[in-house]
């Protein structure tokens, strides 16, 4: 896998605001490292999932070319892997919305050994600290299953309390903005009875079976000790069976709204 050629041909149909030639414009003023870039090849995931840990490690590099082709290299790996549906588990958002190789590395990744570790009698983070952290890191690609659409995700956003989206809530949490989503759309409609179930769903999903999800949906929008107690009545395969089909459901309810 050439990964330089593979966010040339991506780049254009899976676009992300926080990629861009900025990435780009210190390594090309260097012609050879920039050839280097572009000839970077890998035979398989694990190995490009090795290499961006590589890049995160601290090291001793002093020339000005050497830094630009780092940050560039790092910077279509992540595209990479956050293009094939990869996230860092201790740090979800970093692929999606990278932060860059300096300040990932270099700060937040700093400050978190030092959490982890503590630092030396001069106040500084040890190198094999630093290393033992980034290898701890969780590389964990997403499972394949159905996602809200853009202004569906949008709405659950929105309506979260603290504005997160949808793949980086906890299981419950999906629950409860999906419950929140769902009324509020469902309210759009003028209620259930106003939907036209075989437009929507062919007829494979009624009235009653809304209902019904809406009544399960119950103990994920209370924080009260009934609804805690009622939340473990559900299995996690359960609970991921009711976030998929509650998104099949927001997805259709949006696409057809009056």
């Amino acid at each position: 896998m050439n990964i330089f050629e593979y966010y040339v041909e991506k780049f254009p149909s899976k676009m992300n605001s926080n990629y861009d030639e900025r990435y780009f414009s210190d390594v090309k003023r260097y012609p050879r490292e920039f050839a280097t870039l572009q000839s970077l090849d890998y035979i398989d995931d694990k190995q490009i999932i090795n290499e961006w840990r590589s890049c995160l490690y601290p090291s001793n590099r002093s020339l000005v070319s050497e830094i630009a082709f780092e940050k560039a290299k790092y910077y279509l790996l992540s595209y990479y892997l956050w293009s094939e549906g990869y996230y860092v588990k201790e740090f979800p958002s970093e692929l999606e919305t990278t932060l860059g190789l300096e300040n990932f590395a270099d700060r937040v990744l700093y400050d978190a050994t030092a959490t982890k570790y503590g630092r030396d009698s001069n106040r500084n983070v040890k190198w094999k600290h630093r290393r033992s952290l980034i290898d701890s890191l969780s590389i964990i690609k997403k499972d394949t299953v159905i996602t809200p659409e853009e202004k569906v995700d949008e709405l659950i956003k929105n309506i979260s309390t603290r504005s997160a989206k949808f793949e980086h809530m906890t299981t419950d949490e999906k629950l409860e903005n999906i419950r929140n989503a769902y009324d509020h759309l469902i309210k759009s409609y003028g209620g259930f009875d106003k939907i036209d179930y075989l437009k929507l769903f062919m007829s494979f999903i009624d009235e009653s079976n809304l209902k019904d999800y809406s009544k399960r949906l119950h103990a994920f929008g209370h924080g009260d000790a009934a609804a805690l107690l009622e939340r473990t009545d559900y299995t996690d395969q359960e609970k991921k069976y009711m976030i998929e089909f509650g998104v099949i459901v927001l997805n259709r309810l949006w696409k057809n709204i009056k």
